[in-house]
């Protein structure tokens, strides 16, 4: 008859010579027998488990606690958050230097807000400031590739030609064969462009008259000399 033993705690039936009867899950005794399949286990040695977190552990609660290491079957305690330092961490006075003294950085924050500033006003016209800065290089009397036109204002030659594409779907931009090189193209304005531009300029000048009365103890003509140094 099959018995329940006091020290047996998971309550499972053994055998008269006490170890547990083969066929039943349980946790290994050190019987040599893998008690999942009732087969011999092929290391001949116990099955190793870790002990159950008691109630009100950290680990049960989901905050990081302790990592049970193989060959111990008890947890090791092993803070798992601050166990090794993240060397691809940058140091605060890094940041700061980056923050407070990246040209770049600095340059394309100011870009984006005045972006959005001057993409406000042209709205109206239907034209973003981006395309108003692209017309106005074509309002006087050069006639560029689209190349040479990509190198003035600092675009690569995709973006270059999906904003001449857009301006010319808009009906503002034409674009031309070159009578030395068919396969280049010359942009120019088409009277509609000619009229926004002209329409947009003097808005332009009242906002940039704005800017440079917000820039306090600096001069907007010397910056944009400073600036188109660097390009």
């Amino acid at each position: 008859m099959n018995q329940t033993s006091p020290a047996n705690q998971s309550g499972l039936p053994i055998v008269p010579d006490g170890t547990v009867e083969p066929g039943l899950p349980g946790p290994s005794i050190g019987t040599g027998l893998s008690l999942d399949t009732g087969l011999p286990n092929q290391t001949n040695r116990p099955v190793e488990t870790v002990a159950p977190n008691p109630p009100g552990h950290p680990a049960e609660a989901g905050i990081p606690g302790e990592i049970a290491f193989p060959g111990n079957p008890v947890a090791t305690a092993f803070p798992i958050e601050t166990a090794l330092p993240n060397p691809l961490k940058l140091p605060i006075e890094t940041v700061h230097d980056i923050r407070d003294h990246c040209l770049c950085l600095a340059a394309q924050r100011a870009a984006r807000r005045l972006a959005r500033r001057f993409d406000r006003l042209f709205a109206p016209l239907g034209v973003t400031n981006g395309q108003f800065s692209l017309m106005v290089a074509l309002s006087g009397g050069w006639q560029p590739r689209l190349g040479e036109l990509a190198e003035f204002l600092a675009m690569d030659a995709t973006t270059m030609t999906a904003a001449i594409k857009t301006l010319e779907r808009q009906g503002l931009v034409t674009l031309t064969a070159d009578t030395k090189d068919a396969r280049a193209r010359r942009p120019s304005l088409t009277d509609t462009g000619r009229s926004v531009v002209s329409t947009a300029a003097p808005l332009w000048r009242t906002e940039h008259a704005k800017v440079q009365a917000e820039l306090v103890g600096h001069d907007a003509k010397a910056l944009a000399r400073v600036l188109g140094q660097l390009g």
